[in-house]
Order: structure tokens, then C-alpha cells, then sequence
């Protein structure tokens, strides 16, 4: 009797190890992931930037009322925007993903669902 409570013990402490090395392992995954959807949106924020500077400057050498400044400006303030809304998203995908991966350890460790954090 006393022979196989070591194996029951060296079986659920390697068990739970395997279950915290794969939480962390997709803890990992998710954080990576989230950096490089954010290199990858400011690779391509810098992109059309510059871009969008270029063809800003042509403009206005082109045309003699400054006036006309008002478009350059406002492309500007768009793509600001449009850069902040597209990095919340993914920090939100990001909270999401944690909070997923957290829940469903909590779980695994037997602790009952009504102590979960709501999405």
C-alpha cells in the first residue's frame, strides 16, 4: 500500500509540472505572436507614412495656396487613428488570449468556475 503512494505522488506532481510548462509555453506563443502583430502594424505604419509624406510634399510643391495643406494634415491625423484603433485591437485579442489560457489553467488546478474573471 505504502509502495505505490510515491508513484501516485511522482505521477500527479509530474503531471501538474507538464500542465504549468504548457500554460507557460502558451503564454509564450500569445505574447510572441502579439509582438510581432505589432512589428508588423508598425512596419506598415511607417510604410504608408512615409509614403503618404512623400506624396504630401509633392502636393504642396506643386500647388501655391496653403490652403491646400488641410488634406496632408488630415491624412495624418487619420492614419494616427487608424494605427491606434488597429493596436487596441490586437492588445484586446492579446487580454483575451491571457485570460482564456488563465481559465482554463484555473480549471486544470480545480478551482471552481464562479471564481473565473469575466471576459
Amino acid at each position: 500500500m505504502f509502495a505505490t503512494e510515491p508513484n501516485q505522488f511522482s505521477a500527479a506532481a509530474t503531471s501538474q509540472w507538464a500542465a504549468q510548462l504548457q500554460l507557460v509555453s502558451a503564454l509564450n506563443k500569445t505574447t510572441l505572436d502579439g509582438f510581432t502583430r505589432l512589428a508588423e502594424l508598425n512596419k506598415r505604419t511607417v510604410q504608408e507614412a512615409m509614403s503618404n509624406s512623400t506624396a504630401a510634399l509633392s502636393q504642396m510643391r506643386s500647388q501655391e495656396q496653403p490652403s491646400s495643406m488641410y488634406y496632408p494634415a488630415q491624412s495624418a491625423i487619420d492614419g494616427a487613428r487608424n494605427y491606434g484603433q488597429q493596436a487596441a485591437d490586437i492588445y484586446k485579442d492579446l487580454g483575451a488570449e491571457y485570460l482564456r489560457l488563465m481559465q482554463e489553467s484555473m480549471a486544470l488546478a480545480g478551482v471552481p468556475a464562479g471564481a473565473f474573471p469575466k471576459a
